[in-house]
């Protein structure tokens, strides 16, 4: 909730009204035309530089703001997997939580922008037939400062994790991965768990301000083309074969209703990565870690991934994981 303090100062028989207000919003900047540089590694054979740009921003009557990102990966090479997926959308709403994707959920509370050291909530319950439950939580493990390009920052770090205990504060889960915002910078580190490589700040240009350094390839979203897609695809996943996870893209240029449903050898379905949800037109990618619909590892195998666009089958595709 944005606090508000209002000052009402008598001034030589004037009325002056001052507003203090403190919503965190910083630690998110989201206007179009904003653009960060990340330096990802991943062992010796997979480094690359990566862009995001913010292309759209919005607010409506209620004050919730929606962002529309894109990025891209500049050196020719091949990575076994990408944390940043082509097109990416935030709501921040009134409460300065920022809904998202975290991991292979979409439309959760990626962020809160106001919580305090120690504030977690619960992205998603699974519930299995023998009555137990495993929760997908978020964590804010520490607030703390860090020197980044020489100014000395705010930084808040939040883990995303597996548990059977909501109530656990102790982080005991299988870590997903963890990310980093800065005050005034946004995203500037992520990485750990089950993340395929770092992604580690190295420059941004934020409101037409350069902070630190990026590459002269590209600095800003005008100059960035084909962001707009122009047919519906499916791509195989890559790595192929896989272990433990693999990434699977798909492009749509027009806003429909999807679903994208890995099968096993046969034909039985085994986990729903997207399910039913709504998305814009853009390049998405997502990530499969490996892991069934009721939480188990799956074996090896061939597998299937088929994308259904608003109730109607596109393409499927195979695919190998091997242990």
């Amino acid at each position: 909730m944005k606090e508000i303090l209002i000052f009402i100062i008598v001034l030589f028989g004037y009325i002056v009204v001052s507003a203090q207000v403190n919503d965190n919003l910083d630690y998110f900047p989201h206007k179009t035309g904003d653009m960060w540089e990340y330096f990802y590694y991943d062992g010796p054979m997979y480094v690359d530089t990566a862009q995001v740009f913010t292309v759209f921003d919005s607010t409506d009557s209620d004050g919730n703001i929606f962002v529309t990102q894109t990025s891209r990966y500049i050196n020719p090479i091949q990575i076994p997997a990408v944390p940043f997926t082509d097109t990416m959308r935030y709501k921040i709403d009134t409460l300065n939580q920022v809904w998202g994707r975290v991991g292979e959920l979409d439309s959760v509370i990626a962020f809160k922008l106001n919580a305090k050291q120690g504030d977690q909530w619960i992205l998603k319950t699974s519930q299995f037939n023998d009555s137990t439950a495993q929760y997908e939580m978020a964590h804010v493990r520490k607030i703390y400062e860090r020197n980044i390009f020489g100014v000395v920052y705010t930084v808040m770090n939040t883990y995303y994790y597996l548990t059977n205990d909501p109530a656990d504060t102790t982080i005991n889960g299988l870590i997903i991965y963890e990310e980093e915002l800065t005050k005034g910078l946004g995203r500037c580190w992520l990485g750990g768990g089950d993340s395929p490589g770092e992604m580690n700040l190295r420059g941004a240009v934020i409101d037409s301000v350069l902070y630190g350094d990026t590459t002269d390839v590209v600095t800003s979203v005008q100059n960035y083309s084909s962001i707009f897609p122009s047919t519906f695809k499916l791509e195989q996943n890559y790595p192929n074969p896989f272990n433990p996870g693999t990434n699977i893209k798909f492009i749509i240029n027009v806003s429909s209703t999807l679903s994208l449903i890995i099968y096993n050898i046969e034909g039985k379905e085994i986990r729903r990565i997207i399910d039913h949800r709504f998305y814009n037109p853009g390049r998405y990618s997502v990530y499969w870690a490996g892991i069934t619909q009721n939480g188990n590892k799956a074996p090896s195998g061939v597998y299937f991934y088929s994308l259904f666009i608003n109730g109607q089958l596109l393409k499927t595709k195979s695919m190998v994981l091997l242990k």
